[in-house]
Parts: structure tokens; sequence; C-alpha cells
């Protein structure tokens, strides 16, 4: 039987390809698409990327451009219709309206794609002519969190290369740190200094609330903190997750938050989000073969429509 988190769409022949087929995205406000060891497209529509006002983190918003796609430069999609229109919009009801993008994809590969706050893993695969499209929606889908103490250098590395220490081993050749809100990152931890600047202050602002002696309280409050951890505790970064390259168009991937703990050493919650490739004839099986409806055409009817950015 299907899982709620999983859909199967038909691909009609005109969109597949010798080993690949195209796709056509939707999204309102973002999307981001990785696959064969890369960014393949990102568009960012908001003025500014929400972040996590508690972070302690310095977070910096990759630099790059708002708009990639490299479907424009791929010369396969000389082969399909609309491959003049990369891109282009649709309204959807009275005052909203979506962005939609064109994507060749090839078959038996995992993808992942975030769109408005929603993450997935899209695998294509080969159906006599046409093709059937898997995608198994990751929001809530990880392995069970683990949490490992680790040094402030162990942590840089993990950000750098996707290894870390007790939990992956494997050599990538390249990483990416991302949210659901569209954000893509380069994390920089901050001094030892700065977290015991935060402890002091903290302190300082819990015994301000004492109209009493300072002195018996400042014990107090400091025997308190020494048996409660989370009192010392920040948080360095929250709901984060990392893509991780491997060869031959292999992908990893992790979901991660990070507080600091004290003595430079931080505390970093972490799972693995499973991106099995599934079989077809499961896939088949599941859903029901002769029930697997075909993605609707899109709307696009000329050049009209066409928009570049």
């Amino acid at each position: 039987m299907k899982q709620k988190n999983e859909f199967a769409k038909r691909i009609h022949s005109e969109f597949v390809g010798d080993g690949f087929a195209q796709l056509m995205i939707g999204y309102q406000n973002f999307a981001q698409i990785y696959g064969n060891n890369k960014l393949i497209y990102y568009h960012y529509l908001l003025s500014n990327i929400e972040t996590n006002e508690n972070e302690t983190a310095v977070i910096n918003i990759a630099d790059m451009q708002r708009y990639v796609n490299d479907y424009v430069t791929d010369t396969r999609s000389t082969d399909f219709p609309y491959s003049n229109v990369p891109y282009h919009i649709e309204r959807a009801g009275l005052f909203k309206k979506r962005n939609f993008a064109n994507q060749i994809m090839d078959f038996n590969k995992p993808y992942i794609q975030v769109v408005d706050k929603f993450i997935s893993k899209l695998t294509i695969y080969k159906d006599d002519e046409e093709a059937i499209v898997h995608i198994v929606c990751l929001n809530n889908v990880y392995s069970i969190p683990r949490k490992l103490i680790v040094s402030k250098y162990e942590l840089e590395e993990y950000f750098k290369t996707g290894s870390l220490s007790g939990f992956d081993n494997e050599k990538y050749n390249s990483v990416q740190i991302f949210d659901l809100n569209g954000g893509l990152y380069n994390i920089e931890l901050r001094s030892k200094e700065f977290y015991t600047q935060r402890t002091n202050k903290d302190l300082t602002s819990y015994l301000n609330l004492y109209d009493v002696d300072e002195n018996r309280y400042k014990t107090k409050l400091e025997k308190i903190v020494k048996e409660n951890g989370d009192s010392l505790e920040y948080c360095v970064l929250s709901n984060k997750r990392m893509i991780k390259f491997g060869d031959n168009g292999n992908i990893n991937m992790d979901i991660f938050g990070v507080r600091y703990v004290g003595n430079d050493n931080y505390l970093i919650t972490i799972a693995n989000v499973p991106l099995d490739i599934d079989e077809l004839s499961n896939i088949k099986k599941r859903f029901g073969e002769e029930k697997i409806e075909y993605l609707k055409h899109p709307k696009v009817k000329s050049l009209k429509n066409k928009i570049l950015i």
C-alpha cells in the first residue's frame, strides 16, 4: 500500500528522452533543486530570507545569484516541447501566480527539491515509451536523532566535508547547507569569548530579577546553572539540512541542530534523511499501475508567456 507522503505520476512520451526526461516544477516564492553533484535550480522571489533570531552562529547567505537554472545550458533540452520557454508564470486563482521551470532529470537517480518550505525526493523511471516520476515528501522523514559532543574543529570540518566521527565517516565531493525557508548558507562559529559573555550577561539578567542580597542569590543561581545544562547552552543553529554529493550522482542528507555547551564544545543533534531508490515494480504495485495518472500538460501557449530572468 502506498504511503501518505508519496506520489507517482506518468510522464508523456514527448517529454521522455534517452536516459532522461523533462519535468516542469511549480512554486510560488522559492525553489531549490539538487542533483548530479550540484544545485541545478535556484530561484528566490521574497525580499529577505527568513532566519531564526535565536541562532548564535554567523550565518552568511551563500554568495550567488538569486536565479540559477542549468536547463538553459543543457543541450538535451532542445529535444523537448517548450525548450524555448524554460521559465514562465501562470495564474493560480484570482490573485495568485505560480512560477514554473523546466528541468531535465536522469533516470534512476535521486533529486531533491525544496519548494515553498516543502522538501521532497524525486526519481524518474523509464516505463516503455513513457516514464514515471516518484515523489516522496521528506519534511518529517529522518532516522532516530543522535546527540554528539564535538569540538569546534570537528564541527567546522563537518560543515566543510559532511563527515563526522561517530556518525558518518564517508568522503563526499562537496556539500551544501540549506533550510526550508529558501536559504543557502555558509556557517561561521562564534568564539569561545562570545559565548562566555552571553553566559555572564544571562546571569546578570537573572540576578537583576531579585531585589535582595546579590552574593546569596549568585551562589544559588550558579548551582542551578551547574545542575541544568540548558541554562548554559546557546542555540547555534536549528533545523538546518546538509546535502552531501557523492560519486555517480549519489547524494546523502542530514538534518541537524547545534548548541554551544561550554569549553569550546558543541552538542550536535543529527539525523540522516533516507534517500533510498525504490524499484519501479514496487512503486507500480503500491499505487496500482492502471491508477497512476499523467502529469498535466503545462499552460504554455505561446512565447507571450516567456519571462527571462
